[in-house]
């Protein structure tokens, strides 16, 4: 799916769905990570995210 496709699906902006597909982003709204979840049929976020602790 190309990043476009997906910004129209999930509502988010091309900027945004570009800014998080190339690590520019630093905190992702729960919103804009639940969106994207559901559109790639996503149950486990931790598919899509990697976790760090805050000491990283």
């Amino acid at each position: 799916m190309e990043q476009k496709e997906l910004a129209a699906l999930t509502g988010l902006s091309n900027r945004t769905i570009s800014e998080l597909a190339t690590n520019k982003t630093e905190r992702i709204p729960k919103t804009a990570i639940c969106k994207i979840a559901e559109v790639l049929e996503i149950n486990d976020i931790r598919e899509i995210l990697d976790f760090k602790t805050l000491s990283e």
